[in-house]
Protein backbone atom coordinates (compact mmCIF):
# COMPACT_ATOMS: atom_id res chain seq x y z
CA UNK A 1 0.00 0.00 0.00
CA UNK A 2 1.14 3.30 -0.91
CA UNK A 3 2.19 6.00 1.29
CA UNK A 4 -0.69 7.56 -0.23
CA UNK A 5 -3.01 5.51 0.30
CA UNK A 6 -1.90 5.26 4.14
CA UNK A 7 -2.56 8.78 5.04
CA UNK A 8 -6.07 8.74 3.63
CA UNK A 9 -7.12 5.67 5.78
CA UNK A 10 -5.58 7.30 9.00
CA UNK A 11 -7.63 10.79 8.12
CA UNK A 12 -10.57 8.66 7.44
CA UNK A 13 -10.30 6.68 11.04
CA UNK A 14 -9.59 9.97 12.45
CA UNK A 15 -12.86 11.65 11.05
CA UNK A 16 -14.85 8.58 11.87
CA UNK A 17 -13.28 8.56 15.79
CA UNK A 18 -14.48 12.31 16.28
CA UNK A 19 -17.76 11.69 14.83
CA UNK A 20 -17.97 8.62 17.37
CA UNK A 21 -16.73 11.34 20.49
CA UNK A 22 -19.37 13.99 18.80
CA UNK A 23 -22.29 11.37 19.61
CA UNK A 24 -21.25 10.28 22.56
CA UNK A 25 -20.73 13.94 23.90
CA UNK A 26 -24.08 15.18 22.65
CA UNK A 27 -25.87 11.95 23.66
CA UNK A 28 -24.54 12.19 27.23
CA UNK A 29 -25.39 16.23 27.74
CA UNK A 30 -28.86 14.83 26.50
CA UNK A 31 -29.19 12.79 29.12
CA UNK A 32 -27.87 15.41 31.66
CA UNK A 33 -30.53 17.74 30.70
CA UNK A 34 -33.49 15.23 30.60
CA UNK A 35 -31.95 14.13 34.41
CA UNK A 36 -31.51 18.02 35.54
CA UNK A 37 -35.32 18.22 34.28
CA UNK A 38 -36.67 15.02 35.97
CA UNK A 39 -35.01 16.97 39.52
CA UNK A 40 -36.32 19.46 38.90
CA UNK A 41 -39.73 18.67 38.49
CA UNK A 42 -41.84 18.88 41.92
CA UNK A 43 -43.62 15.23 42.78
CA UNK A 44 -46.76 17.74 44.11
CA UNK A 45 -47.05 19.62 40.77
CA UNK A 46 -50.04 17.05 39.88
CA UNK A 47 -51.80 18.96 43.28
CA UNK A 48 -51.25 22.38 42.28
CA UNK A 49 -51.77 22.29 38.98
CA UNK A 50 -55.60 20.99 40.08
CA UNK A 51 -55.41 24.73 42.01
CA UNK A 52 -54.46 26.93 39.85
CA UNK A 53 -53.71 30.09 40.84
CA UNK A 54 -54.47 29.24 44.79
CA UNK A 55 -51.34 28.12 46.64
CA UNK A 56 -48.51 30.39 47.06
CA UNK A 57 -45.19 29.03 45.87
CA UNK A 58 -43.75 28.72 49.61
CA UNK A 59 -46.82 26.53 50.21
CA UNK A 60 -46.52 22.59 48.77
CA UNK A 61 -49.82 21.22 49.53
CA UNK A 62 -52.97 22.92 51.18
CA UNK A 63 -56.10 20.49 52.73
CA UNK A 64 -58.86 20.87 54.33
CA UNK A 65 -61.24 18.83 57.67
CA UNK A 66 -58.26 17.19 58.46
CA UNK A 67 -56.25 15.62 61.30
CA UNK A 68 -52.84 16.52 62.01
CA UNK A 69 -50.57 13.96 64.05
CA UNK A 70 -47.08 14.53 64.97
CA UNK A 71 -45.28 11.82 66.75
CA UNK A 72 -41.74 11.04 67.45
CA UNK A 73 -40.32 8.07 69.38
CA UNK A 74 -39.96 9.03 72.68
CA UNK A 75 -41.57 12.43 72.03
CA UNK A 76 -45.43 13.46 73.53
CA UNK A 77 -47.88 12.72 70.78
CA UNK A 78 -49.96 15.45 69.57
CA UNK A 79 -52.98 15.49 67.33
CA UNK A 80 -55.68 17.65 66.52
CA UNK A 81 -58.30 18.72 63.96
CA UNK A 82 -58.17 21.21 61.40
CA UNK A 83 -60.05 23.20 59.74
CA UNK A 84 -57.50 23.88 56.90
CA UNK A 85 -53.76 23.20 56.92
CA UNK A 86 -51.03 24.48 54.51
CA UNK A 87 -47.36 22.82 54.40
CA UNK A 88 -44.42 24.71 53.03
CA UNK A 89 -42.23 23.75 50.69
CA UNK A 90 -39.98 22.65 53.11
CA UNK A 91 -41.94 19.78 54.48
CA UNK A 92 -41.30 21.22 58.20
CA UNK A 93 -43.88 24.37 58.52
CA UNK A 94 -47.36 23.78 59.20
CA UNK A 95 -50.23 26.67 59.15
CA UNK A 96 -53.46 25.54 59.99
CA UNK A 97 -56.77 27.17 60.95
CA UNK A 98 -60.25 26.32 63.10
CA UNK A 99 -58.12 23.74 65.59
CA UNK A 100 -60.59 21.86 67.77
CA UNK A 101 -60.18 18.39 69.69
CA UNK A 102 -56.33 18.78 70.15
CA UNK A 103 -55.07 16.35 72.23
CA UNK A 104 -50.79 16.32 73.86
CA UNK A 105 -50.61 12.75 75.67
CA UNK A 106 -47.25 12.69 77.77
CA UNK A 107 -46.20 10.70 80.80
CA UNK A 108 -49.51 9.02 81.20
CA UNK A 109 -50.88 12.83 81.51
CA UNK A 110 -53.51 14.29 78.59
CA UNK A 111 -53.46 18.05 77.61
CA UNK A 112 -56.43 19.57 75.34
CA UNK A 113 -56.46 22.16 73.37
CA UNK A 114 -58.50 24.44 71.12
CA UNK A 115 -57.22 27.76 68.99
CA UNK A 116 -58.21 29.87 65.95
CA UNK A 117 -55.52 29.45 64.19
CA UNK A 118 -52.13 27.82 65.11
CA UNK A 119 -48.43 26.84 63.42
CA UNK A 120 -45.61 24.04 63.71
CA UNK A 121 -42.27 24.72 63.28
CA UNK A 122 -40.79 21.46 62.72
CA UNK A 123 -37.35 22.77 62.53
CA UNK A 124 -37.41 24.10 66.39
CA UNK A 125 -40.41 21.73 67.70
CA UNK A 126 -42.91 24.24 68.67
CA UNK A 127 -46.60 24.62 68.06
CA UNK A 128 -47.46 28.10 68.72
CA UNK A 129 -51.57 28.67 68.80
CA UNK A 130 -52.79 32.39 68.37
CA UNK A 131 -56.35 33.98 68.32
CA UNK A 132 -58.66 32.63 71.27
CA UNK A 133 -56.96 29.63 72.31
CA UNK A 134 -57.42 27.21 75.47
CA UNK A 135 -55.00 24.89 76.97
CA UNK A 136 -56.66 22.79 79.73
CA UNK A 137 -54.72 20.25 82.23
CA UNK A 138 -55.77 18.17 85.42
CA UNK A 139 -55.19 21.34 87.21
CA UNK A 140 -56.35 23.67 85.01
CA UNK A 141 -58.38 25.16 82.32
CA UNK A 142 -56.82 28.60 81.29
CA UNK A 143 -57.21 30.75 77.94
CA UNK A 144 -55.15 33.57 76.00
CA UNK A 145 -54.61 34.90 72.78
CA UNK A 146 -51.40 33.31 72.43
CA UNK A 147 -49.61 30.30 73.92
CA UNK A 148 -46.44 28.43 72.73
CA UNK A 149 -46.18 24.92 73.20
CA UNK A 150 -41.99 23.70 73.06
CA UNK A 151 -41.69 20.36 72.64
CA UNK A 152 -37.96 20.11 73.39
CA UNK A 153 -38.35 22.05 76.33
CA UNK A 154 -41.52 20.29 77.08
CA UNK A 155 -42.96 23.56 78.20
CA UNK A 156 -46.46 25.49 77.78
CA UNK A 157 -45.57 28.80 77.35
CA UNK A 158 -48.25 32.21 77.30
CA UNK A 159 -47.14 35.38 77.74
CA UNK A 160 -50.06 37.03 77.14
CA UNK A 161 -52.85 38.19 79.96
CA UNK A 162 -54.13 34.44 80.95
CA UNK A 163 -57.32 33.73 83.00
CA UNK A 164 -59.76 30.20 83.75
CA UNK A 165 -59.38 28.00 86.34
CA UNK A 166 -56.46 26.60 87.99
CA UNK A 167 -55.87 24.63 91.42
CA UNK A 168 -59.41 24.75 92.31
CA UNK A 169 -60.35 28.47 91.75
CA UNK A 170 -60.40 31.90 88.95
CA UNK A 171 -56.92 32.79 87.39
CA UNK A 172 -56.31 35.74 85.95
CA UNK A 173 -52.31 36.35 85.68
CA UNK A 174 -49.97 38.13 83.19
CA UNK A 175 -48.55 35.04 82.25
CA UNK A 176 -47.85 31.38 82.66
CA UNK A 177 -45.55 28.74 82.37
CA UNK A 178 -46.00 25.01 82.41
CA UNK A 179 -43.04 22.30 82.48
CA UNK A 180 -44.93 18.87 81.53
CA UNK A 181 -42.14 16.26 82.68
CA UNK A 182 -41.97 17.98 86.41
CA UNK A 183 -45.62 19.30 86.36
CA UNK A 184 -44.54 22.75 87.60
CA UNK A 185 -45.24 26.37 86.69
CA UNK A 186 -44.53 30.18 86.89
CA UNK A 187 -47.49 32.11 86.93
CA UNK A 188 -46.78 36.61 86.38
CA UNK A 189 -48.29 39.28 88.33
CA UNK A 190 -52.25 38.58 88.70
CA UNK A 191 -55.08 36.92 90.74
CA UNK A 192 -56.37 33.96 92.58
CA UNK A 193 -59.65 33.57 94.12
CA UNK A 194 -60.99 30.06 95.53
CA UNK A 195 -60.52 27.58 98.33
CA UNK A 196 -57.26 26.70 99.06
CA UNK A 197 -56.45 23.22 99.97
CA UNK A 198 -56.13 22.59 103.27
CA UNK A 199 -58.62 25.01 104.57
CA UNK A 200 -56.83 27.84 105.01
CA UNK A 201 -59.91 30.14 105.91
CA UNK A 202 -58.76 28.14 109.00
CA UNK A 203 -55.19 29.58 109.29
CA UNK A 204 -55.22 32.99 110.72
CA UNK A 205 -56.04 33.39 114.58
CA UNK A 206 -58.21 35.88 116.25
CA UNK A 207 -60.80 35.41 113.20
CA UNK A 208 -63.76 34.22 111.66
CA UNK A 209 -63.93 31.42 109.43
CA UNK A 210 -64.58 32.52 105.63
CA UNK A 211 -64.39 30.18 102.32
CA UNK A 212 -63.74 31.82 99.63
CA UNK A 213 -59.96 34.00 99.24
CA UNK A 214 -59.07 35.71 97.14
CA UNK A 215 -54.47 35.93 96.62
CA UNK A 216 -52.66 38.62 94.10
CA UNK A 217 -49.09 38.89 94.07
CA UNK A 218 -46.24 39.40 91.86
CA UNK A 219 -45.02 35.66 90.83
CA UNK A 220 -46.76 32.49 92.08
CA UNK A 221 -44.67 29.28 90.96
CA UNK A 222 -44.37 26.02 91.98
CA UNK A 223 -40.71 24.27 91.35
CA UNK A 224 -39.78 20.98 90.66
CA UNK A 225 -37.69 20.12 93.61
CA UNK A 226 -40.73 20.66 95.47
CA UNK A 227 -43.96 19.80 94.01
CA UNK A 228 -46.21 20.08 96.95
CA UNK A 229 -44.88 23.74 97.86
CA UNK A 230 -46.47 26.92 96.08
CA UNK A 231 -44.04 30.02 96.72
CA UNK A 232 -45.71 33.51 96.34
CA UNK A 233 -43.68 36.90 95.73
CA UNK A 234 -45.08 39.78 97.34
CA UNK A 235 -48.83 38.37 97.75
CA UNK A 236 -51.58 39.99 99.38
CA UNK A 237 -54.85 37.33 100.84
CA UNK A 238 -57.91 38.34 102.02
CA UNK A 239 -61.02 36.62 102.66
CA UNK A 240 -63.09 39.52 103.08
CA UNK A 241 -62.70 39.80 106.67
CA UNK A 242 -58.77 39.99 107.24
CA UNK A 243 -56.04 41.05 105.23
CA UNK A 244 -52.38 38.94 105.41
CA UNK A 245 -49.73 40.39 103.35
CA UNK A 246 -45.99 39.52 102.95
CA UNK A 247 -42.88 39.42 100.47
CA UNK A 248 -43.20 35.81 100.76
CA UNK A 249 -45.30 33.41 101.28
CA UNK A 250 -44.96 29.18 101.13
CA UNK A 251 -48.25 26.97 101.51
CA UNK A 252 -46.94 23.12 101.56
CA UNK A 253 -50.12 21.13 100.37
CA UNK A 254 -48.33 18.07 101.50
CA UNK A 255 -47.88 19.29 105.56
CA UNK A 256 -50.96 22.13 105.28
CA UNK A 257 -47.84 24.23 106.69
CA UNK A 258 -48.12 28.18 105.51
CA UNK A 259 -45.03 30.00 106.12
CA UNK A 260 -44.83 33.84 105.62
CA UNK A 261 -41.93 35.96 105.97
CA UNK A 262 -40.51 39.50 105.43
CA UNK A 263 -42.66 42.41 106.74
CA UNK A 264 -45.65 39.94 107.56
CA UNK A 265 -48.95 42.47 107.91
CA UNK A 266 -52.04 40.99 109.33
CA UNK A 267 -55.19 42.98 109.78
CA UNK A 268 -58.27 41.94 111.03
CA UNK A 269 -61.85 43.32 112.50
CA UNK A 270 -60.42 42.63 116.12
CA UNK A 271 -56.50 42.75 115.83
CA UNK A 272 -54.03 44.20 113.28
CA UNK A 273 -50.19 42.77 113.75
CA UNK A 274 -46.96 42.66 112.54
CA UNK A 275 -43.84 39.79 112.48
CA UNK A 276 -41.02 39.10 110.65
CA UNK A 277 -42.10 35.82 110.56
CA UNK A 278 -45.48 33.55 110.75
CA UNK A 279 -45.97 30.07 110.35
CA UNK A 280 -49.05 28.57 110.36
CA UNK A 281 -49.43 24.79 111.35
CA UNK A 282 -53.08 23.67 109.94
CA UNK A 283 -53.33 19.92 110.78
CA UNK A 284 -52.45 21.58 113.99
CA UNK A 285 -54.25 24.63 114.15
CA UNK A 286 -51.03 26.15 116.08
CA UNK A 287 -49.50 29.74 114.50
CA UNK A 288 -46.08 30.88 115.24
CA UNK A 289 -45.19 34.38 115.13
CA UNK A 290 -41.49 35.71 115.55
CA UNK A 291 -39.47 38.36 115.34
CA UNK A 292 -40.34 41.84 116.44
CA UNK A 293 -44.39 40.95 117.06
CA UNK A 294 -46.23 44.34 117.46
CA UNK A 295 -49.90 43.69 118.09
CA UNK A 296 -52.60 46.20 117.92
CA UNK A 297 -55.73 44.71 119.51
CA UNK A 298 -59.01 46.92 119.12
CA UNK A 299 -61.23 48.52 121.17
CA UNK A 300 -64.45 46.39 121.22
CA UNK A 301 -66.25 49.43 119.44
CA UNK A 302 -63.87 49.52 116.58
CA UNK A 303 -64.28 45.34 116.51
CA UNK A 304 -67.18 45.27 114.08
CA UNK A 305 -65.75 47.76 111.45
CA UNK A 306 -64.32 45.95 108.12
CA UNK A 307 -60.72 45.02 108.46
CA UNK A 308 -58.44 48.09 106.02
CA UNK A 309 -54.57 48.45 105.63
CA UNK A 310 -52.86 50.99 107.59
CA UNK A 311 -49.28 51.67 108.13
CA UNK A 312 -48.00 49.43 111.13
CA UNK A 313 -44.57 50.09 112.51
CA UNK A 314 -43.05 47.46 114.81
CA UNK A 315 -42.47 49.35 117.87
CA UNK A 316 -39.65 49.01 120.13
CA UNK A 317 -39.78 47.75 123.73
CA UNK A 318 -40.07 50.33 127.07
CA UNK A 319 -38.18 50.09 129.70
CA UNK A 320 -39.82 50.41 132.93
CA UNK A 321 -37.59 52.78 134.47
CA UNK A 322 -37.62 55.18 131.67
CA UNK A 323 -41.43 55.12 131.77
CA UNK A 324 -40.96 55.84 136.07
CA UNK A 325 -38.44 59.08 134.92
CA UNK A 326 -40.84 60.79 132.43
CA UNK A 327 -44.59 60.14 134.38
CA UNK A 328 -45.79 63.81 134.73
CA UNK A 329 -47.06 64.97 138.35
CA UNK A 330 -50.65 64.94 138.72
CA UNK A 331 -52.78 68.01 140.39
CA UNK A 332 -54.88 67.12 143.20
CA UNK A 333 -58.32 67.47 142.12
CA UNK A 334 -61.79 65.55 141.74
CA UNK A 335 -61.35 65.49 138.13
CA UNK A 336 -58.06 63.80 138.66
CA UNK A 337 -59.27 61.39 141.16
CA UNK A 338 -62.12 60.19 138.42
CA UNK A 339 -58.86 59.60 135.81
CA UNK A 340 -57.13 58.04 138.41
CA UNK A 341 -60.11 55.54 138.97
CA UNK A 342 -60.46 55.12 135.29
CA UNK A 343 -57.08 53.92 134.72
CA UNK A 344 -56.60 51.36 137.70
CA UNK A 345 -59.65 50.05 136.33
CA UNK A 346 -59.69 46.67 134.47
CA UNK A 347 -62.95 46.53 133.51
CA UNK A 348 -62.47 48.95 130.48
CA UNK A 349 -59.45 46.98 129.50
CA UNK A 350 -61.60 46.37 126.09
CA UNK A 351 -62.27 50.08 125.62
CA UNK A 352 -59.04 51.02 124.62
CA UNK A 353 -56.30 49.98 121.99
CA UNK A 354 -53.94 47.33 123.41
CA UNK A 355 -50.47 47.11 121.80
CA UNK A 356 -48.47 43.62 122.63
CA UNK A 357 -45.06 43.23 122.00
CA UNK A 358 -43.21 40.15 122.07
CA UNK A 359 -40.10 38.54 120.25
CA UNK A 360 -42.32 34.88 119.79
CA UNK A 361 -45.83 34.07 120.09
CA UNK A 362 -47.00 30.96 119.89
CA UNK A 363 -50.79 30.39 119.67
CA UNK A 364 -53.28 27.30 119.26
CA UNK A 365 -56.48 28.48 117.79
CA UNK A 366 -58.66 25.59 117.78
CA UNK A 367 -62.08 26.24 119.08
CA UNK A 368 -62.20 25.07 122.72
CA UNK A 369 -58.47 25.00 122.97
CA UNK A 370 -57.55 28.41 122.16
CA UNK A 371 -54.56 29.41 124.50
CA UNK A 372 -50.90 30.88 123.86
CA UNK A 373 -47.61 30.95 124.71
CA UNK A 374 -45.56 34.34 124.38
CA UNK A 375 -41.89 34.50 125.41
CA UNK A 376 -38.92 36.79 125.17
CA UNK A 377 -39.80 39.38 127.56
CA UNK A 378 -43.21 40.86 126.36
CA UNK A 379 -45.21 43.73 127.09
CA UNK A 380 -48.35 45.16 126.71
CA UNK A 381 -48.94 48.88 127.04
CA UNK A 382 -52.98 50.81 126.51
CA UNK A 383 -53.18 54.55 125.93
CA UNK A 384 -56.20 56.02 127.32
CA UNK A 385 -57.93 59.55 127.39
CA UNK A 386 -56.40 62.30 128.36
CA UNK A 387 -52.64 61.22 128.12
CA UNK A 388 -53.34 58.00 131.02
CA UNK A 389 -51.58 54.65 130.17
CA UNK A 390 -50.72 51.49 131.67
CA UNK A 391 -48.08 49.06 130.82
CA UNK A 392 -47.44 45.51 131.88
CA UNK A 393 -43.71 43.72 131.83
CA UNK A 394 -43.15 40.04 132.26
CA UNK A 395 -40.12 37.41 131.34
CA UNK A 396 -43.00 35.19 129.99
CA UNK A 397 -46.81 35.01 129.71
CA UNK A 398 -49.88 32.25 128.85
CA UNK A 399 -53.36 33.54 127.91
CA UNK A 400 -56.26 31.09 127.97
CA UNK A 401 -58.24 31.95 125.29
CA UNK A 402 -61.51 30.47 126.30
CA UNK A 403 -61.05 31.51 130.16
CA UNK A 404 -60.25 34.41 129.02
CA UNK A 405 -56.62 34.90 131.49
CA UNK A 406 -53.92 36.23 131.14
CA UNK A 407 -50.93 34.98 132.86
CA UNK A 408 -47.75 36.29 133.94
CA UNK A 409 -44.37 35.04 134.92
CA UNK A 410 -40.63 36.29 136.00
CA UNK A 411 -37.45 34.85 135.04
CA UNK A 412 -35.98 31.97 137.99
CA UNK A 413 -35.44 33.58 141.38
CA UNK A 414 -36.76 37.33 140.02
CA UNK A 415 -39.46 39.44 140.16
CA UNK A 416 -40.24 40.92 137.01
CA UNK A 417 -43.80 41.45 136.26
CA UNK A 418 -43.98 44.60 136.72
CA UNK A 419 -47.37 46.76 136.22
CA UNK A 420 -46.93 50.55 136.12
CA UNK A 421 -49.34 53.33 135.11
CA UNK A 422 -49.96 57.46 134.48
CA UNK A 423 -51.07 57.72 137.85
CA UNK A 424 -48.15 56.54 139.58
CA UNK A 425 -48.73 52.87 140.64
CA UNK A 426 -46.46 50.48 140.19
CA UNK A 427 -46.60 46.60 141.15
CA UNK A 428 -43.70 44.08 141.40
CA UNK A 429 -44.29 40.26 141.53
CA UNK A 430 -43.29 36.94 141.12
CA UNK A 431 -46.58 35.93 139.17
CA UNK A 432 -49.50 37.42 138.38
CA UNK A 433 -53.24 36.19 136.55
CA UNK A 434 -55.36 39.29 134.96
CA UNK A 435 -58.78 39.08 133.68
CA UNK A 436 -59.20 40.08 129.54
CA UNK A 437 -63.25 39.68 130.39
CA UNK A 438 -65.63 42.66 129.71
CA UNK A 439 -66.31 44.21 133.03
CA UNK A 440 -63.88 42.23 135.23
CA UNK A 441 -61.72 43.50 137.62
CA UNK A 442 -60.36 40.50 139.10
CA UNK A 443 -56.97 39.93 139.57
CA UNK A 444 -54.09 38.30 141.32
CA UNK A 445 -50.34 38.28 142.64
CA UNK A 446 -47.99 36.31 144.30
CA UNK A 447 -44.86 37.14 145.94
CA UNK A 448 -45.61 40.93 145.10
CA UNK A 449 -44.42 44.68 146.46
CA UNK A 450 -46.15 47.81 145.01
CA UNK A 451 -46.60 51.60 145.41
CA UNK A 452 -50.09 53.70 144.71
CA UNK A 453 -49.88 57.12 145.39
CA UNK A 454 -53.25 58.31 147.60
CA UNK A 455 -54.20 61.67 148.35
CA UNK A 456 -54.80 62.90 151.86
CA UNK A 457 -58.36 62.72 151.97
CA UNK A 458 -58.20 58.88 151.33
CA UNK A 459 -56.08 57.84 154.02
CA UNK A 460 -57.55 57.44 157.84
CA UNK A 461 -57.34 60.16 160.36
CA UNK A 462 -54.64 58.34 162.26
CA UNK A 463 -52.66 58.36 159.12
CA UNK A 464 -53.13 62.14 158.48
CA UNK A 465 -51.99 62.62 161.96
CA UNK A 466 -49.04 61.22 161.31
CA UNK A 467 -48.54 62.87 158.01
CA UNK A 468 -47.87 59.52 155.98
CA UNK A 469 -50.32 60.31 152.79
CA UNK A 470 -47.40 60.60 149.85
CA UNK A 471 -47.45 56.47 149.45
CA UNK A 472 -49.22 52.88 149.86
CA UNK A 473 -47.74 49.34 150.09
CA UNK A 474 -50.04 46.23 149.45
CA UNK A 475 -49.30 43.12 150.69
CA UNK A 476 -51.65 40.15 152.03
CA UNK A 477 -50.17 40.14 155.07
CA UNK A 478 -48.98 43.75 155.59
CA UNK A 479 -45.82 45.43 154.70
CA UNK A 480 -42.62 43.78 153.73
CA UNK A 481 -43.61 40.52 154.42
CA UNK A 482 -43.78 39.80 150.66
CA UNK A 483 -47.60 37.96 150.47
CA UNK A 484 -49.64 38.28 147.42
CA UNK A 485 -51.93 41.14 146.27
CA UNK A 486 -55.67 40.82 145.12
CA UNK A 487 -58.01 43.35 143.84
CA UNK A 488 -57.61 46.68 142.34
CA UNK A 489 -54.54 48.41 143.15
CA UNK A 490 -54.71 51.88 145.12
CA UNK A 491 -57.57 54.48 145.45
CA UNK A 492 -60.89 52.73 146.35
CA UNK A 493 -64.09 54.47 145.58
Amino acid sequence: MSSEETQRLIKSKQFKKWIAIGCLVATGAGITGIAMRVMKQDPLATFKRTLPDELPDSVAIRSTDSQFNHYDEGKPKTTCNVKTIEIAQNRQMYTFTGITNGKLEWKNAMYQFNAERGSWNGFVKKLVLSGASKFKGKDFDLSSDELTYDENQRTLNMIHPVTGTAFGGKLSVASFRYELDRESFKAGKGEWIGIPSGGMQKDVPIQTNRTIWSFTADETERKPEVKDVTFYTKVRATDGDIILVAPKMEVNKKTDVITATGRVQYFGTKANLIADKIVIYQKEKRAVLTGNVTMLVKPKDKQEEPAKEVELTPLPPAVPDSISSTRPPAPDDESTKKKEEEIRSMKNLRQYPLIILAPAIEYWYKKGERHAIITGNPQARQDLPESGWRYVWADNAKYDGEKELLALFSAPTKKDVIMKNSVGDEMYAESGVLSTKEDDDTYSFKKSRGTAPVHDDDLPTSDKKKGDGTTGTGTDKGKGKGGGLNGPIGRKA
